[in-house]
């Protein structure tokens, strides 16, 4: 760890100002600078900086000491950094530049009931994370899990793979949405040439925003599953959702039909889709389980016929720097007092997951 102080003037090859005259702490792994700020400009700044090391250093004693000796207003977190203390206001910390998505692990609400400042990477990685999504869905509906052995086995006079694998396509399917947020969104976006008819369920979601791009606002989220040969569940994580897809609303689910889940583990209960998935009735492809931070315990992993990415639906690796350059551009608009980009209202921290 690097001490503090009024930082260098560094330039920025767009504006050519200096980014920030206040004083920041970056706090991330080595690896994480290397990913994130990985543009000449970006090196160049991340070089300047003070650094806390959160590979090297202790998350309890010395990231406390740290914050009570530095006093940094600026912190740019990433996903390694400590939790700061609901007081952190109290030492001088002002704006939380959170390089990544989930703030939660990061920001305690305090912060900003207490007038702190959060930004996050917004929307950037929703239309990866729905590219994941559609590529789930299409995986399962082409029974991704069988084509290996059906290959193997093939020999002359044996049915056609095509047959052998139970293929199905997307186009015209009936599909049903949980959660319409930035993610949900763009899958809808991505959905339209496959000719699908949408329907989605998002409590206090305003309908006019869902029929504007062509979706049916259903009234509830039985509405929405009900008949849904391809399902997505996008909802974040709240007071509300939590537990709200059972043994009830996956039944209303056609045989057959496939379950996607990139939003979160905690919106379903997991036992009930694993017996779905082990019986046959519902193909159900994840991104995300109950355990969302250790993947690896999911019961759902025990099942071959089942699809499951460790987390991976977004950003792309290839996408780190651009979410390293919002924050840069952050903390210039910091540092002018102008707009940020996706700043985290309390009302967005309550539905972020």
């Amino acid at each position: 760890m690097t001490s503090t102080a009024s930082l260098s003037p560094v330039a920025n090859t767009a504006s050519r100002k200096r980014i920030h005259s206040s004083t920041l702490l970056l706090v991330c792994t080595a690896k994480e600078k290397e990913i994130f700020f990985s543009s000449p400009d970006a090196r160049s700044f991340v070089e300047q900086c003070p650094w806390f090391d959160t590979h090297k250093s202790n998350a309890t004693t010395d990231w406390s000491a740290a914050i009570h000796s530095l006093r940094p207003e600026v912190i740019v977190s990433c996903w390694s950094t400590p939790r700061l203390p609901d007081d952190a206001t109290d030492y001088g910390i002002k704006y939380v530049c959170h390089t990544t998505g989930a703030v939660r692990y990061v920001v305690p609400r305090a912060f900003l009931e207490r007038g702190g400042i959060v930004t996050n990477w917004g929307g950037l990685a929703a239309p990866q994370v729905a590219e994941h999504a559609l590529l789930l869905a299409l995986a399962a509906l082409r029974n991704q899990p069988r084509w290996r052995g059906v290959a193997a086995a093939l020999q002359a006079g044996s049915p056609h793979p095509v047959i052998q694998v139970e293929t199905r396509t997307l186009m015209g399917r009936r599909v049903g949405l949980h959660g319409f947020g930035h993610i949900a969104r763009e899958l809808v976006r991505l959905l339209q040439p496959f000719g699908v008819h949408i329907a989605a369920y998002s409590k206090g979601v305003p309908p006019h925003l869902m029929r504007e791009r062509g979706v049916v606002a259903c009234q509830s989220l039985g509405e929405a599953m009900t008949g849904a040969e391809v399902f997505f569940e996008c909802e974040a994580l709240t007071v509300d959702s939590i537990g709200s897809v059972g043994a009830a609303q996956l039944g209303l689910l056609p045989d057959g039909a496939v379950f996607v889940n990139v939003g979160r583990g905690g919106v379903l209960d997991e036992g009930v889709l694993f017996q779905e998935a082990a019986n046959g009735r519902l193909r159900v492809a994840v991104d995300v389980t109950s355990s969302d931070r250790s993947i690896a315990d999911s019961p759902l992993l025990k099942l071959p016929q089942v699809i499951v990415s460790p987390h991976i639906g977004g950003p792309t690796q290839d996408r780190f720097a651009a979410f390293g350059e919002q924050a840069l551009r952050n903390l210039e608009h910091y540092r002018q007092g102008e707009p940020l980009e996706a700043l985290v209202t309390l009302e967005i921290y309550d539905r972020s997951t």
